[in-house]
This record gives C-alpha cells, sequence and structure tokens, in this order.
C-alpha cells in the first residue's frame, strides 16, 4: 500500500480515553467540529477525532500544508468524505479524494494527491460470522489466492469491497456481491464493479485487523517518475524538512502570543509614556 505513487496511507492505534488528550484547537477549526456536536457516545467522537487529525499530520508530514487548521475534510452530499488544502501564500484551494476508517483502536486514513485519483479504505476485524454470510456479499467472481484461511479470505473480501463502496460513494447500499474480487498475487487484487469499472487494491493484516486500501486505476505515463521522486529525498532530509516546519509553526505561535500581548497591555495603558527625568541644578 505503501508503494503507490500518488496515495499515501497512515495507521494509528489509539488506546481508548487517548481521543480526549488531543487539544481541539490546535486541530480543528470550529466548522471542523460541527459533524461530531450530534455524537453521544464517547468512544465515537474519539474515533472521529484520531482518524481526521491521522489525516492532517499525514498531509503536513507529506508538505502539503503548513498547519494542521488550513486543512479541512468535507463531505459531499453522498457522505463521501473530500480533504480541502488551503495555501496561506496564495490563497487557493486544493480540494483532494480521502478516505477513514476506523475499528477498535486502530484508525486508518490515506489521500490520493491527483483528484482523478478516488481513493476508498477500511479496516476489519476477523470474524467467524463472515463466511456463513458470504452469500450476501461474495459471487463466483471472486477469487483469491489458496491460503487455507477462510475466515481471512472473507474478512479480506468483506473490507475490499467495503472500500469500494466507500470509494464509489455508495455506501453499502451498492451491494457488495456486485463488486467483484480477483487477487492476482499476495496481498494485491484486481476489482470491478456492476459497471465494469476496473480498481487496484491492495490489503495486508495488522494482528486480527484486515486493512484495505482500493483506488482509481493509475494509467500515468511518468508513473515510474512519481516513484523516483519519492525516493530522490533521503528518508534524513524528510525528517530535517519536518523538523523545520515544526520550528516555524512553534516559531509563528510565540510570535502570535507576543502580539496578543503587546495589544491587551496597550489596550490596558501599560504602554504609557515614562516621566521624564528631573535635571539637576
Amino acid at each position: 500500500m505503501s508503494g503507490h505513487p500518488v496515495v499515501s496511507a497512515a495507521l494509528w492505534h489509539v488506546p481508548s480515553a487517548q481521543g480526549e488528550a488531543y487539544a481541539r484547537d490546535r486541530w480543528f477549526v470550529p466548522e471542523d467540529l460541527a459533524e461530531c456536536e450530534g455524537f453521544t457516545h464517547g468512544r465515537r467522537i474519539e474515533e472521529w477525532l484520531a482518524a481526521r487529525i491521522a489525516l492532517k499530520t499525514l498531509l503536513v508530514e507529506d508538505g502539503l500544508a503548513e498547519s494542521p487548521l488550513h486543512i479541512h475534510i468535507r463531505k459531499n452530499g453522498q457522505g463521501s468524505p473530500h480533504v480541502v488544502v488551503y495555501n496561506p501564500e496564495t490563497g487557493a484551494y486544493a480540494r483532494l479524494p480521502c478516505s477513514l476508517s476506523h475499528k477498535g483502536p486502530l484508525v486508518l486514513a490515506a489521500y490520493s494527491r491527483l483528484p482523478g485519483i478516488r481513493v476508498g479504505i477500511d479496516l476489519e476485524r476477523r470474524s467467524w460470522k463472515l463466511p456463513y454470510l458470504r452469500r450476501r456479499f461474495i459471487s463466483e467472481h471472486d477469487k483469491m489466492l489458496e491460503k487455507d484461511d477462510q475466515v481471512g479470505d472473507c474478512t479480506a473480501l468483506w473490507a475490499f469491497k467495503e472500500a469500494v463502496s466507500k470509494l464509489l460513494g455508495a455506501g453499502m447500499a451498492y451491494g457488495f456481491a456486485n463488486i467483484h474480487c480477483r487477487e492476482t498475487s499476495l496481498g494485491t487484487c484486481e476489482l470491478r464493479d456492476a459497471g465494469g469499472n476496473h480498481y487496484a487494491g491492495a490489503y495486508g493484516w495488522f494482528g486480527r485487523y484486515a486493512l484495505a486500501l482500493v483506488t482509481d486505476v493509475y494509467h500515468g505515463a511518468d508513473a515510474d517518475k512519481e516513484k523516483a521522486k519519492r525516493r530522490e529525498r533521503p528518508w534524513y532530509e524528510r525528517i530535517v524538512r519536518a523538523r523545520r516546519l515544526r520550528d516555524i509553526r512553534r516559531l509563528r505561535r510565540v510570535s502570535d502570543q507576543l502580539a496578543a500581548v503587546k495589544a491587551k497591555n496597550s489596550g490596558n495603558g501599560t504602554s504609557a509614556e515614562r516621566p521624564k527625568a528631573r535635571r539637576k541644578p
């Protein structure tokens, strides 16, 4: 999943109650939090916050934004999310496809750097119930490599098909049996929907959880060049760049705090001129 030329993903492990430790004003503007205001379950709020913070962190680390406050996750009329990134230097906004998923203590976030390459992801826990429900979501066109793991295959297929439904913005109402999956090599699948559209998929395991990522097929002629560009910058240069951006944001916060203190003092009249010293006769 990490080798895709235009899609990046991040997996976070978020123990219970850790979501409450996030400083919301550091990560969100008030408009961003409007969606979770109606949530009543504490764990649901933690998952909602953690998934979006993971996506914002990924975008900042990739250099697409300087501050999490410049990143906004919005939904279209079908409820499918996308990310809006603000550039303060140009005043322009970039809209990119994204996808979010959470299950148990895990959250998964992904985005595409190309607006034309959509992405869908899903997390699914192994369950012995899925083989008994196979008639509802598995068709005769689904083919997985022989691994002698029926529960694992059913879990991966369910995760793939839900990821496709997220990519399409259709949800579970689309009908998972209408999505066909063929595993071409271990961890890699080709998918097709009822309209004959093809998608590329990859999956892996984190403990008992299946992680599935599906994208539109990338036909870019410069795919190899994109991969080479990502390899050109060594890992230590990326760390240095991330630290430099962190220091810049810290200096900006300190500067804003000093400006606020000065403005408050001037309003209280503490900046009045000192009395002139008397001259000795």
